[in-house]
């Protein structure tokens, strides 16, 4: 009988050597290479990523602080990214400049070239509107077309909220060389 490899029972024993099993361990290394890569975002995208921002209705109101007079603002802002223009409907409401409730009317702003952005509105005739990064802004219109002669410029500065409102002061410049001043306050309905 053999056990464990030993013959027993003879002393001429015979051994056996037992097999031999060799493991060679072997370390796979992986390297993974990261290409940091940048993206350039020109400023006409810029523009219009923050007009888009801007797209909705809008409601709110304009006070004349000086003569007491108010009216209402209605607003629209369309934003087309393919063209990189936006297109706001407004209208306002009251006696506005001291002139009469003005008919509603439609800009449509080239949003990717440099400000200004410039209009032409039938209420406040030429006008340029600049809008900074950090959501200020400044209107101005030089020759408000009054047919009296009466009114002769407008300017506002104001800011852009977060939430897309709108708040700002404004002056009107008159011929005899008063002023009027008042605000405007506009937020998404």
């Amino acid at each position: 009988m053999v056990l464990l490899g030993v013959a027993c029972g003879d002393d001429d024993a015979a051994t056996t050597e037992a097999p031999t099993t060799t493991v060679q361990a072997t370390t796979i290394v992986s390297t993974t290479v990261v290409e940091e890569t940048t993206t350039t975002i020109s400023p006409a995208q810029v523009a219009v990523m923050m007009a888009q921002a801007l797209v909705g209705d809008y409601t709110g109101e304009w006070s004349n602080t000086m003569y007491g007079s108010s009216g209402s603002i209605e607003a629209e802002v369309f934003v087309d990214a393919a063209t990189a223009t936006a297109t706001v409907n407004v209208d306002l409401g009251g006696f506005v400049l001291g002139i009469g409730d003005p008919p509603a009317e439609t800009f449509t702003f080239e949003i990717g070239g440099e400000p200004p952005l410039t209009g032409t509105s039938e209420v406040v005739g030429d006008f340029t509107l600049d809008v900074a990064m950090d959501g200020t802004f400044g209107l101005t219109a030089d020759a408000i077309p009054d047919p009296s002669g009466r009114v002769t410029a407008l300017t506002m500065t104001g800011s852009i909220g977060m939430d897309g409102s709108i708040e700002g002061d404004y002056m009107v410049n008159f011929s005899d060389g008063t002023t009027a001043e008042g605000t405007v306050s506009v937020a998404k309905s």
